[in-house]
């Protein structure tokens, strides 16, 4: 299976306004994942939380919905313990 194809099943596959990166995404070859997910991202599937980050929005009848600040919270206090040097 392609690149692209296993990108886009996670993508279809993950739950809406939850934050995700390159790293959630069962393959080795990041440097294609990041293509795809740029593309997605252009699209409009996906949205851009900061670098290295994205979510699926949840559509509702007056538009967009981002993920909570509880989300967005836990997922950078998640990221800083990986680079952390304890």
């Amino acid at each position: 299976m392609s690149i692209a194809k296993i990108t886009r099943k996670f993508v279809e596959t993950i739950e809406e306004r939850k934050i995700f990166t390159y790293q959630d995404i069962p393959s080795s070859k990041k440097s294609s994942i990041a293509i795809e997910l740029s593309r997605l991202v252009k699209k409009g599937v996906i949205k851009r939380v900061s670098k290295g980050r994205f979510y699926k929005p949840k559509i509702r009848a007056f538009g967009e919905i981002a993920p909570s600040i509880s989300e967005k919270i836990s997922n950078y206090l998640a990221l800083s313990k990986e680079d952390s040097y304890e």
